[in-house]
């Protein structure tokens, strides 16, 4: 009886060890359990955090890059807007080029030319001194005719040189000089025939009109004309052809 009583504490012992035992290696399971799962959240929330960081992150990187690849695309156009005015500036510099060459030709072509204007300076210096000369020679002689009275005029003065009254003012005169490098007359119609500058006259040849004249000046008994090439028609006066006036 006693071993059966001592065997059933013994057994009741055993059972309740074995349950206190199973009952705290639940316990620490579950603390486990616990624990890894508060770990796993704290890890959760640092990965939850982290993320953030990165996001925050990533979002500037590329805020950053955006801005880098604009700055990027600006400078592209410059070196494109570099590289056509470079090419403008060659291109330039060609033209530049090719107008120096066409300038030199042409200062070469001007420089002969001025060769040949000094020349003809030198030749129109040596008329133009030859005509003077003429003209002091046609000066003297107008002196002279004005001197001296017209053939014309010899039978109308009486002896004191004075124009009689019947003297009639004369309409027809003779070209007596022509000049021909300015274009002007000398003829026998002058201040004493009523004649006035400007006016206008008929050059007659064998009485066909070849022309007219414009009275430029008018002394006592010749005066000068200029010859009004626009009314001719191939023909020019000569010495002895005749000078009209209409009244």
């Amino acid at each position: 009886m006693n071993k059966v009583f001592y065997f059933l504490i013994f057994a009741l012992l055993i059972t309740t060890g074995f349950s206190s035992y199973m009952n705290i290696k639940v316990y620490f399971r579950i603390k486990s359990y616990r624990m890894k799962k508060e770990f796993a959240e704290e890890t959760m929330r640092e990965i939850q955090e982290s993320k953030i960081i990165l996001e925050k992150n990533l979002n500037s990187n590329k805020s950053f890059i955006e801005s880098k690849e604009k700055k990027l695309n600006q400078e592209k156009e410059k070196s494109i807007d570099v590289s056509r005015k470079l090419s403008e500036k060659i291109n330039e510099a060609l033209v530049l080029k090719n107008t120096v060459g066409g300038l030199k030709n042409i200062e070469k072509v001007l420089r002969e030319k001025i060769e040949k204007l000094e020349e003809k300076r030198d030749n129109l210096e040596s008329q133009l001194e030859t005509q003077k000369n003429t003209n002091a020679d046609l000066e003297k002689r107008i002196q002279e005719l004005e001197k001296k009275p017209s053939l014309d005029l010899q039978s109308q003065l009486n002896q004191n040189g004075i124009l009689k009254k019947e003297y009639t003012k004369r309409s027809t005169g003779l070209i007596l000089k022509k000049n021909s490098t300015y274009n002007f007359v000398l003829f026998s119609l002058g201040a004493i025939d009523d004649l006035k500058k400007g006016q206008i006259l008929n050059v007659f040849r064998e009485k066909t009109i070849i022309g007219k004249i414009r009275v430029e000046k008018v002394f006592d008994n010749v005066s000068s004309a200029v010859i009004l090439q626009k009314t001719f028609s191939g023909k020019v006066p000569i010495k002895g052809d005749t000078v009209k006036v209409f009244r």
